[in-house]
């Protein structure tokens, strides 16, 4: 998004938020279902962000990248809540042990898998991918499914940039090494 968008939203252009709430919504609502499993907590979290937006927005500064900015901040917003319902802090890799994993699913629907890959390869690949840490997962979301490069997934994750290289190496070495995957690809 171009900074004179992102002007016109601080300038208090209703217009301007709602075509940014329209662009957004649907990709943040994957992000955080990916995060808490729970329509309604995500969908108040988003409610929330865009909210907290729109009444701070003449305050607010021109994000470098605008989906990171806001997926931070949502990812922020539902971990706190997930933390209220514990009494505590979470980190991503701690939804684990509270019953909540990083959801990365595959798209079979979509026309690309469909044409190239089997439904044997898409379910292998879901195997796979399911044996990945909620790091790892996270990670590679936010990598090809968003396309952020690894200062962007910093600014989501907050995780250093040397973490985010290690985290990509070591998930796609284990992706690669995968024995479901090995049958189907070999």
């Amino acid at each position: 998004m171009d900074h004179q968008y992102w002007d016109l939203i601080r300038e208090g252009d209703e217009q301007a938020f709602r075509t940014l709430y329209s662009l957004y919504e649907d990709r943040l609502f994957r992000y955080g279902i990916g995060i808490a499993h729970n329509e309604e907590l995500v969908n108040n979290a988003i409610q929330t962000l865009f909210t907290y937006l729109f009444e701070r927005r003449k305050r607010l500064s021109v994000p470098v990248s605008l989906y990171a900015y806001l997926a931070s901040s949502l990812r922020r917003l539902i971990l706190k809540e997930l933390a209220k319902k514990r009494n505590n802090c979470l980190s991503i890799d701690q939804l684990q042990f509270v019953g909540c994993d990083f959801a990365l699913e595959i798209d079979a629907e979509a026309s690309m898998v469909r044409a190239e890959c089997s439904e044997q390869a898409i379910n292998g690949l879901q195997v796979a991918l399911n044996g990945l840490t909620n790091m790892q997962r996270e990670i590679i979301y936010l990598r090809y499914y968003e396309g952020l490069d690894n200062k962007g997934i910093a600014e989501v994750t907050g995780y250093a940039d040397k973490t985010i290289r290690n985290v990509v190496s070591t998930a796609l070495a284990r992706l690669r090494k995968d024995k479901t995957l090995s049958k189907i690809y070999s």
